[in-house]
């Protein structure tokens, strides 16, 4: 019905959750942990949110959030990376 939500968006979508997750964790009085696992659930929201930006940032392509570096082998020589 209308344009497809674009990858980052969803990434938005997922931080949101997390976020929401961490907050209702802590929330929890009687929850065991409750300060490590809000400490996870935030700390992955504000990845995500992080990752999302920079998806934004480069065209909504995945591939921003990836590093390659080709390795060499013992001899020194390249591997075939199949690229």
């Amino acid at each position: 019905t209308g344009l497809p939500t674009p990858k980052y968006m969803l990434l938005v979508a997922k931080s949101r959750a997390a976020c929401l997750s961490a907050v209702e964790s802590y929330n929890r009085a009687s929850s065991l942990y409750r300060e490590e696992t809000f400490a996870i659930l935030m700390i992955n929201a504000w990845e995500l949110l992080l990752k999302a930006r920079v998806m934004r940032e480069h065209g909504g392509k995945a591939s921003a959030l990836h590093e390659y570096r080709q390795r060499k082998r013992r001899m020194g020589r390249r591997a075939n990376s199949g690229r």
